[in-house]
């Protein structure tokens, strides 16, 4: 068993660290439990990201998707939650084209093999979204949130929270290019 410790400011303890180093290093003498050591591995990347500890967690990610991309079919959408998972932590880092390289890959999927997880894709199109309004690219961003809103309100009554925070998003990008006449009316 895996013990956490934590050890000053909630950094992940040695144990933790040497474990993910184990599984990493042993994938070749097990590869038939592919699924299962990728699924660790991005476990504990999801932990290090939770702390903070980006760099690490990106240790974790790329493996499991390295492995996921090798051993699984390509419809799996646990490849798909990988390339979510080094996405975010690239966005962390502030590494936006990568960012949305990442998760263009995994909206991709989710959209050929899984249309049916509307609010993944939606999730997706949001983080899309916020990666390209950090590099000033409104246009693009309206797209995105547009896309996001179609899925929200198929789902949703027009009164629900995401749908409000939707259209307050697509206000912003409208003033961000001072588009003031374009704004969307709440009242």
């Amino acid at each position: 068993m895996v013990y956490i410790r934590w050890l000053g400011h909630q950094r992940i303890g040695v144990r933790f660290l040497n474990f993910q180093k184990f599984v990493v290093n042993h994938v070749c003498c097990y590869s038939h439990c592919y699924s299962h050591i990728a699924q660790r591995l991005n476990h504990i990347g999801n932990n290090l990201s939770e702390h903070g500890e980006y760099k690490e967690a990106l240790d974790s990610y790329k493996p499991a998707l390295a492995m996921q991309e090798t051993y699984c079919p390509s419809d799996n959408l646990n490849i798909a939650y990988s390339l979510c998972n080094i996405g975010n932590i690239l966005n962390n880092q502030d590494k936006y084209e990568e960012t949305i390289d990442y998760h263009r890959r995994a909206l991709i999927m989710y959209e050929k093999y899984s249309s049916s997880h509307q609010a993944d894709i939606a999730t997706i199109l949001s983080n899309i979204s916020d990666a390209l309004y950090k590099q000033e690219k409104y246009d693009e961003v309206f797209d995105y949130q547009q896309r996001k809103l179609d899925i929200q309100e198929s789902h949703h009554s027009s009164i629900h929270m995401s749908i409000i925070d939707s259209l307050y998003n697509m206000d912003n990008v409208q003033s961000s290019q001072g588009k003031y006449d374009e704004t969307i009316d709440f009242h």
